[in-house]
């Protein structure tokens, strides 16, 4: 998956059928701005950054995140 590329990257999943992608990272290492840009780069895909929903998921230990 070309999101696993990007340093800080621990863990990346994506759902062809939903058409949504988790990543899960080092916010120490990157940030969503240079994953979505590097998603970008690499594929045909277009990204955003999806936040604020009812089943929206942050986890926030020292220097880790994830991101849907």
């Amino acid at each position: 998956m070309a999101v696993q590329r990007v340093e800080g990257v621990t863990e990346a999943s994506f759902s062809y059928d939903q058409a949504e992608g988790f990543v899960t990272f080092d916010t120490t290492m990157t940030s969503v701005a240079a994953i979505v840009a590097e998603l970008e780069r690499l594929t045909d895909f277009s990204a955003t950054e999806r936040g604020g929903g009812a089943d929206e998921h942050m986890n926030h230990e020292e220097g880790s995140g994830t991101e849907r």
